[in-house]
């Protein structure tokens, strides 16, 4: 016994081991940003403050913000020639407009990557695990410099965002429960009938996010091929159209930004790493953009890219742990004055968003980057000396050359920084591994050395041995990742495999026996396993799963339709009614409480279920 509980201990302590490795840690830069810490200290201190106010990154190039999130919007649905989402297409012709494809990292689920594009952060994977209990989020973020920055922030959407921010909203903010997935309609009202109110009180608020679950919702209960999704991406579109022209119909200088938080697969599910799970729009609306540059298909991007160009947009300091590279075309396209300010602005911002991401960088690889940094930040003190004293730019030194030298400066710094954050302890996890292999080992000596010193040997019966090696087979299986995709497939062959053996078996007891009472016995198990064998196929067509083939049309889709409630009905009652016919032939004298309680409680869910469909 002593044996068997020190190997639990050892194998106990294995997992945490490889836990620890597999599960990076993060050890962020604490505190929160300031624009002093991200200023070019190149330039001399007597300059005129009347010039640097001018230029200045501080300075916002809109007065308000409204962030749309479309939980699941994934990328085809708005670049795809046929989208219903026909408004936020049309703005291209006239300018207004740049999309991208923006990439996310996973895990593909909401609170992470609302944690990501408010942060710049990636998101790590026990983040899964704290989706589901989402508790305040205290480093440095687009929402945390907002409210350091008195900015009124108006919330209506998914109540994460809440738990994620709390004590930051206006007060009349309001959540919505994510739970309900097969509430698509009523979650987005609920957003929505707020919407005429603070349309009318503009001035109440700087920054308004709202977040939409239906989409999402119809991905998980009806699949991305319903025929009801067109109808919800026409409904977003028409929001999305209602805020910009009430808000360009009060001369208001804003800006929207509309954006997926992740995809979804063609099963209807999201968390992995597939490019529908990860390749989701971010589109930068405004009056005020005049784009030179028109991204139809969608440029592809990093999802927190979105936050150091929307700290750019409301002349907020870059939140310290930021990982995303400044999107320059959109910033470039807002109108301004004087090119000349434009330009400098813009070489200002590129050079905060370096010498943020440039400390994150050297926390993790040193100071490799700082002589180029250093470089860069001479030539651009330079360039505003020149500026502020003369009026002019010092000759051959473009500033569009010297921003282009920044981005490609902080794209390879991401780049290393995004790789660093995936990357996994191997030591850790391969000791983990090995720990684990030598308990597993030990037990298996232990066990053929007790059974080698029985004096009665006894080899494992034809079934039991079939079950072990088809154990052993699953085991293995699971060293190729398309196999732990479609684990599923493998108990769908090995049931069936072991059930058809079985029934040989009682075919072959039925043949010796002739018409004994043990032949009885096996014609009843083989009537069984044909029952069993016939319901096993039609459970494996009601519902596809995995990732391969979830597009696929089976049962459950056919019954999901609306034109085939009462089917469902139908087959509800019937199910319950068989329960109950089950429960009594049982036990035929009296009916126990427990069957009673039964029967009622699968009443009450299928009332529940029909009612609310």
């Amino acid at each position: 016994m002593l044996f068997y509980s020190l190997a639990g201990l050892v194998q106990l302590f294995a997992l945490l081991i490889f836990a620890f490795g597999f599960f990076p840690s993060k050890s962020p830069i604490p505190g929160f940003a300031t624009h002093e810490s991200q200023k070019i200290d190149g330039a001399a201190q007597s300059l005129s403050l009347e010039c640097l106010e001018k230029i200045s990154n501080d300075k916002p190039l809109i007065d308000q913000l409204v962030i749309v999130v479309i939980d699941a919007l994934r990328s085809d649905y708005l670049f795809d020639e046929e989208t219903p989402m026909t408004f936020i297409r049309s703005l291209v012709e006239s300018g207004n407009r740049l999309a991208f494809n923006a990439h996310v990292q996973s895990p593909t689920v909401t609170m992470p990557r609302i944690k990501a594009f408010t942060s710049g952060t990636v998101p790590a994977f026990l983040d899964i695990v704290l989706n589901l209990a989402s508790s305040g989020f205290s480093e440095d973020s687009i929402i945390a410099q907002l409210q350091k920055n008195n900015q009124r922030i108006a919330f209506y959407g998914d109540e994460t965002w809440l738990q994620l921010f709390p004590n930051t909203f206006l007060q009349r903010s309001e959540g919505t429960v994510s739970f309900f997935v097969k509430d698509y309609t009523e979650v987005d009202d609920n957003v929505t009938r707020h919407l005429d109110h603070e349309l009318k009180h503009w001035n109440s608020w700087d920054v308004m996010i709202l977040h939409y679950l239906g989409l999402d919702h119809i991905g998980h209960s009806l699949g991305p091929k319903s025929p009801v999704l067109p109808g919800k991406l026409r409904e977003m579109d028409s929001i999305v159209r209602k805020i910009y022209h009430s808000l360009t119909e009060n001369n208001r200088s804003f800006g929207m930004v509309i954006l997926g938080d992740h995809g979804m697969t063609d099963g209807g599910s999201h968390g992995g790493s597939s490019d529908q799970e990860t390749l989701v729009p971010l589109v930068f609306l405004s009056p005020q953009m005049s784009a030179t540059s028109v991204f139809i298909d969608g440029k592809r991007v990093e999802q927190i890219d979105m936050v150091p160009t929307v700290s750019g947009l409301l002349g907020l300091p870059i939140p310290q742990n930021n990982l995303g590279a400044m999107l320059i075309d959109v910033l470039s396209a807002f109108k301004r004055p004087e090119q000349l300010h434009k330009q400098l602005s813009d070489l200002m911002l590129v050079h905060a968003n370096a010498v943020q991401i440039s400390k994150v960088y050297e926390s993790r690889f040193g100071s490799e980057m700082s002589d180029q940094l250093d470089q860069f930040t001479r030539r651009s003190g330079a360039i505003l000396d020149a500026y502020c004293r003369q009026g002019s730019l010092p000759e051959g030194e473009p500033v569009s050359a010297l921003i282009a030298g920044y981005l490609s400066m902080i794209q390879e710094m991401q780049g290393r920084l995004l790789v660093s954050f995936a990357n996994y302890d191997m030591d850790l996890i391969y000791i983990g591994l090995g720990m684990s292999l030598m308990v597993t080992l030990s037990l298996v000596l232990r066990l053929l050395y007790k059974y080698y010193r029985q004096e009665t040997r006894q080899w494992p019966s034809f079934s039991t041995a079939i079950l072990w090696v088809g154990l052993a087979l699953h085991a293995i299986s699971l060293f190729a990742s398309s196999f732990v995709e479609e684990e599923h497939q493998i108990w769908y062959w090995l049931l069936p495999s072991y059930l058809i053996l079985f029934g040989f078996q009682q075919v072959g007891k039925l043949l010796v026996h002739g018409k004994d009472e043990q032949s009885k016995s096996s014609k009843n198990d083989i009537v069984k396993l044909l029952i069993i064998l016939v319901l096993h196929r039609v459970l494996r067509a009601w519902n596809q799963t995995g990732d391969k083939w979830a597009h696929l049309p089976d049962i459950g889709d056919w019954l999901n339709q609306p034109s085939h409630k009462n089917e469902v009905v139908f087959l509800g009652i019937g199910s319950i009614i068989l329960i109950t016919l089950i429960l009594l032939h049982r036990d035929r004298h009296r009916l126990r409480i427990s069957h009673f309680l039964c029967v009622v409680g699968l009443v009450l869910v299928a009332f529940a279920h029909f009612s609310f469909d």
